[in-house]
């Protein structure tokens, strides 16, 4: 089981994912970009530990494996930084070193495009919200076409 999380314009968007590409206990928080980078990346740290904080995973025999996030934009592979984002206080940070230390498992990284591309067959026929969260929760799935 994988966390996805979109990082979309005005909002996240997150939820458990399966191999199969099934969404269970997903939810949104609203992001405040105007107020910059150090404060979009609180609210990612926050939502995330919302999500994985709220659920009782031993309950619903829950075993996270790593945390997918999307971004809308374009990324540098080899620096591992954001080059262009919908969120312009992002553009040239490292995301997933910054999010890495603060959760126990792995996190990885993809542009929304890439992560949709890569999850086509799993998100086929699901809403907007739902495709993204799958897509940003199988990146770590198709691991070899994302950031390590």
């Amino acid at each position: 089981m994988y966390i996805g999380v979109a990082v979309r314009d005005s909002s996240i968007a997150l939820g458990f994912v399966d191999d199969e590409g099934n969404l269970n206990f997903s939810n949104s928080f609203p992001l405040l970009p105007e107020e910059g980078a150090d404060t979009v990346v609180m609210d990612l740290l926050f939502s995330i530990k919302a999500i994985s904080e709220t659920i009782p995973m031993e309950l619903f025999d829950i075993r996270l494996k790593a945390i997918g996030v999307t971004i809308i934009g374009s990324l540098d592979k080899e620096r591992g930084r954001i080059v262009k984002c919908v969120i312009k206080s992002l553009e040239n940070i490292d995301l997933r070193e910054t999010l890495q230390k603060n959760f126990s498992i792995d996190v990885f990284l993809a542009s929304a495009d890439d992560a949709l591309q890569m999850a086509k067959k799993e998100v086929e026929g699901r809403d907007e919200r739902s495709s993204a969260i799958i897509a940003a929760g199988l990146i770590c799935k198709y691991q070899e076409a994302c950031l390590q």
